[in-house]
């Protein structure tokens, strides 16, 4: 498919795999963490070998015909505008999918057989980040707009991380 190239997709198996492509902001940890060294341990711990990152340019992203029914989101910098366009994107893809703006992170959903999804626009703060990571459940996944919108950083857990912490699962 020439819309869309994966230009690499990998098991987590290194911290270094998630602090590599910088989509997490290791400087921001409010409150959360002590320091970024135990930001990045607490993150990788819950995604070593349990989790693949694919990461992805999409190049018709900014293709998708406009919508009328933007909820109309502000946020700081151009999050809004490129909320908008993931917004176009999203509902052409998925047509029968829940997409809803906020913060920390900056979207949230589900696709139309129910699997979750959370995502940031730009670089993450590493609190936002762990405490999503600790609600996903086999199957879910995190999504990073980077740029542009064209290049996306798509981590699929193969575990449940909320089962796990909290000894129940959330579905």
């Amino acid at each position: 498919m020439k819309d869309i190239k994966i230009i690499s997709k990998k098991l987590i198996t290194t911290p270094f795999d998630l602090m590599n492509e910088s989509f997490i902001d290791f400087n921001r940890l409010n409150g959360c963490f002590k320091s970024p060294a135990e930001a990045i341990r607490n993150i990788f711990s819950w995604f070593d070998h349990r989790a693949t990152m694919t990461i992805v340019d999409i190049f018709i992203f900014h293709d998708a015909p406009k919508r009328n029914d933007f909820p109309g989101w502000n946020h700081i910098g151009n999050h809004s505008s490129l909320g908008k366009l993931y917004w176009n994107w999203f509902f052409l893809n998925h047509p029968d999918g829940e997409l809803h703006f906020g913060d920390s992170p900056d979207f949230y959903g589900n696709f139309a057989d129910g699997q979750m999804f959370w995502g940031d626009i730009g670089r993450v703060s590493a609190s936002a980040f762990a405490l999503t990571q600790k609600g996903m459940g086999i199957g879910d996944l995190w999504i990073s707009i980077l740029g542009d919108g064209v290049r996306q950083i798509v981590i699929e857990s193969h575990t449940d991380v909320y089962q796990q912490i909290y000894g129940v699962s959330e579905q």
